[in-house]
């Protein structure tokens, strides 16, 4: 394989996709893999459902024995907002906002914020996800048979 190629991807890093691959440039081109990383993209969520044939353009160049893909992506929206509320017999009236990004500035860290406002609730829920700490993929222990 030559070249690995993305379309499409406006705020998604090509490191954030090119993770997800189990091929890279200068490896053997094998469809179980490649079929494989569309799953494990797809399981992402950053994008609309990809398809292993419909998604790729893949070029085989029989004179030199190389495969050149492009990637074409489209990005879903991945921030929410929300606000809740209710009124409680034992705690009170409350308001709740809600805020969620599901990929951080294109580089796929999930934060996640809950500021409950209330008589009797004062708890605040701040959650933070980096999937691949430090980078690190070890892509080696993954392959199938």
């Amino acid at each position: 394989m030559r070249r690995i190629d993305f379309s499409g991807n406006v705020t998604t890093r090509d490191k954030i996709i090119r993770r997800e691959i189990l091929l890279d440039e200068g490896d053997i081109f094998n469809n179980r893999l490649w079929e494989l990383s569309i799953l494990r993209l797809n399981q992402l969520g950053y994008f609309e459902a990809l398809k292993a044939e419909e998604s790729a353009d893949i070029k085989r160049n029989t004179q030199t024995s190389t495969v050149d893909i492009t990637l074409k992506v489209k990005e879903r929206g991945k921030n929410t907002i929300g606000l809740n509320g209710g009124v409680s017999g034992i705690a009170g009236s409350f308001v709740g906002l809600k805020l969620c990004h599901e990929q951080l500035p294109g580089i796929g860290r999930h934060a996640f914020d809950q500021l409950p406002i209330g008589h009797a609730h004062a708890q605040r829920v701040n959650r933070f996800t980096e999937p691949y700490f430090l980078d690190f993929r070890c892509k080696s222990a993954w392959k199938p048979i």
